[in-house]
């Protein structure tokens, strides 16, 4: 049984602690890799529900995102969901004459993560993990991109996955890369986001249990990258400006008519080349 977060659950996600940091500018034509320094920020949250125990936390040094939703002893019904997120921002840079332009681009990623789900329950429960990758054009508030980096859902795994009864230890790792349609002069966010859930409906003193943690080692971005293809429109736009280039000047050093303006013809543009190979002839004996 896969999970959805109701409509009334997600407006009631608290981020407890958020952090933004400045942005660094990506030119057409370069590949850079933002995680060579720390993230530009990050926010943790949960939804508020008081029969849940809910941690979640992130270090913007380590790029780690970490989550922990339990259910407090003898819960009765709810949904517990702590989320946790890190981000990096960029620009993509441009000139007045080519703010605007589409460039392509690709966004790589390394994440690994680490965690344990656990149900005991005599109702209906659920712990589920998901994680994300996200690219948001921020100059016109709006996500391009989205991607799911891992999901776990213990009802759905539990016959095929889950070995010691309702308990599952969850770590791998993946690497992935991004197609992306850019636009220069805009501001983009990267963002890797977790959160773990714990669904509970069980009766009275049952001693159920749903856990789904990952506030141990959690989730690590390991690299993030972007390259920048070059601005095809306006190596275009140059092309036809040599192309076009005329320039006056005076045909001699006399006055009058020794001495008059002239227009200068199109750039002649030499294909090079290269020589046909030719064998020498063979001497005779």
């Amino acid at each position: 049984m896969k999970l959805s977060i109701p409509a009334s659950f997600a407006v009631l996600l608290l981020l407890s602690a958020q952090f933004a940091a400045a942005q660094v500018t990506i030119q057409p034509g370069t590949f850079y890799t933002l995680s060579q320094s720390p993230a530009d920020g990050g926010a943790a949250g949960d939804n508020g529900n008081p029969q849940f125990d809910m941690v979640s936390s992130f270090n913007i040094a380590t790029r780690t995102i970490r989550a922990r939703t339990r259910t407090h002893p003898n819960a009765l019904a709810g949904e517990g969901i702590a989320s946790s997120r890190i981000f990096y921002e960029f620009q993509v840079g441009s000139t007045p004459e080519t703010i605007g332009h589409a460039i392509e681009g690709l966004v790589t990623y390394s994440v690994d993560w680490s965690g344990q789900q656990l149900i005991i329950t005599g109702g209906l429960s659920n712990a589920d993990v998901e994680a994300e990758i996200i690219v948001r054009d921020m100059t016109s508030n709006t996500n391009i991109y989205t991607q799911r980096v891992h999901q776990l859902d213990l009802e759905t795994y539990k016959v095929r996955r889950v070995t010691l009864g309702l308990n599952y230890n969850d770590a791998g790792n993946t690497s992935r890369t991004l197609p992306v349609v850019f636009r220069r002069g805009y501001t983009y966010r990267v963002t890797l986001r977790m959160s773990t859930t714990a669904f509970l409906l069980s009766p009275i003193l049952s001693g159920s249990s749903v856990v789904s943690d990952y506030s141990g080692e959690g989730m690590r971005l390991n690299s993030l990258a972007v390259m920048l293809e070059i601005d095809q429109q306006d190596l275009l736009r140059r092309l036809e400006a040599v192309e076009n280039h005329r320039h006056v000047y005076l045909t001699g050093r006399g006055e009058g008519h020794n001495n008059t303006e002239a227009v200068s013809s199109s750039p002649v543009i030499v294909e090079m080349k290269t020589p046909a190979r030719t064998e020498e002839p063979q001497k005779q004996p």
